[in-house]
């Protein structure tokens, strides 16, 4: 015999739509990278000073892709002005301007950059 007893589960909105769209069999988006963000996307710095980029990979719907930093390729449009580790880290070395580029290696098409403007000491 039943207790008449029901439950009731409560799951953000966002999540919910996720698990409908897996029911239904919809899980090409899901997961997959669409978006990549960096952080900062601009910094200031004397010559000898550091600062590691932060990045962020997002789904269609917005959730977070999980990633690692070997999936990543950094560059530098200025090596005299800046240099870049293939960890983030960047490097002032000159006065100048650099656009520090991060880009996916699995998708090359998602890429995000970071201005970094060094000053004169």
């Amino acid at each position: 015999m039943g207790s008449g007893r029901r439950a009731l589960l409560c799951v953000p909105a966002g999540w919910l739509a996720l698990c409908l769209l897996a029911a239904s069999g919809c899980t090409s988006l899901l997961g997959k990278p669409a978006e990549l963000s960096v952080f900062p996307s601009s910094q200031t710095l004397s010559p000898g000073e550091a600062f590691r980029l932060r990045w962020s990979l997002t789904d269609a719907y917005g959730y977070p892709v999980p990633s690692e930093a070997a999936n990543f390729e950094f560059a530098s449009d200025a090596p005299t002005v800046v240099r870049v580790a293939q960890d983030g880290t960047v490097e002032a070395l000159a006065p100048g301007l650099a656009t520090v580029t991060v880009t996916s290696i699995s998708e090359p098409s998602l890429l995000a950059s970071c201005t970094a403007h060094v000053t004169a000491p």
